[in-house]
């Protein structure tokens, strides 16, 4: 998982005073604290890898999410296939 450093005075601590560390290092990184929009990404998949060449941030979840997830297939259950395809023709049918 990740890592947490006891920070209780960051702007983005939560509410036990700790903040992510990838967050810090990328925020020493750039010179400035990120946005609570902003998405910080480890290269390598390894959550407490969290050496600054290893981390790349996104303005927001969703860029975030589209790099993740293009050219991948989701592996979806039938009865997931199912809900999916009927919230889809729901919502064509409003």
């Amino acid at each position: 998982g990740y890592i947490l450093i006891h920070n209780p005075k960051h702007p983005h601590a939560i509410s036990n005073g700790y903040v992510r560390e990838h967050r810090l290092v990328m925020e020493k990184k750039l010179g400035r604290y990120l946005k609570k929009s902003e998405v910080v990404h480890h290269l390598n998949g390894k959550r407490d890898d969290n050496r600054k060449e290893n981390l790349e941030v996104f303005q927001t979840n969703a860029e975030h999410l589209r790099h993740e997830l293009t050219g991948k297939c989701p592996n979806w259950s039938e009865e997931g296939k199912h809900r999916t395809l009927q919230a889809v023709r729901g919502y064509w049918s409003q």
